[in-house]
């Protein structure tokens, strides 16, 4: 909810303060995006059987090495959690994964990870590195708060960029 308290001309003027406040109405709607992108380009393709559904998300993995086989099973629980189940932790968080699996991906793995480098190959380098400044932002700053944000002008641009972002990724979409 945005209040006076959490916008940015009050919190420009406080020394020291906190601005991450500013950012937390936008963590829903650019998850929002990202879900409905990704249901976009992989939704359907999702088999609707439970257990072709399991398959899907979780392929054969056993000619791969054991941290990558993990990497993949994590990923494949992650993406069904969001687009199966609609209640994944990090929409954005995946989506930037999907951007970077499909540029770097060089091992084929068939089912969602097949769909989603095929998917997602057709968008630029410059959406990927958009998306991924935003999550990182997100779990620095405003998510995990690893990073204290009182510098305004670091606020300011992340502020627009994340802005012009949201409005790219449902572009996405369109």
């Amino acid at each position: 909810m945005w209040n006076k308290t959490s916008s940015p001309k009050y919190l420009r003027g406080k020394e020291g303060q906190s601005l991450a406040p500013v950012f937390t109405p936008l963590l829903g709607p650019l998850d929002e995006a990202s879900k409905a992108v990704m249901l976009k380009y992989i939704g359907p393709k999702i088999p609707d059987q439970k257990e072709a559904q399991e398959k899907f998300f979780a392929p054969d993995i056993t000619a791969l090495p054991k941290k990558e086989a993990e990497n993949y099973l994590r990923r494949g629980k992650d993406l069904k959690r969001t687009l199966v189940d609609h209640n994944g932790m990090s929409p954005i968080g995946s989506l930037r994964w999907c951007l970077q699996h499909a540029r770097e991906s060089v091992t084929p793995v068939g089912g969602v990870f097949a769909e989603v480098k095929a998917c997602f190959s057709s968008l630029s380098d410059g959406d990927y590195k958009l998306v991924s400044r935003i999550n990182t932002f997100r779990n620095d700053y405003i998510a995990h708060q690893n990073k204290e944000l009182t510098d305004a002008a670091i606020a300011a641009k992340a502020l627009g960029e994340w802005v012009s972002g949201l409005c790219k990724i449902w572009r996405f979409y369109g």
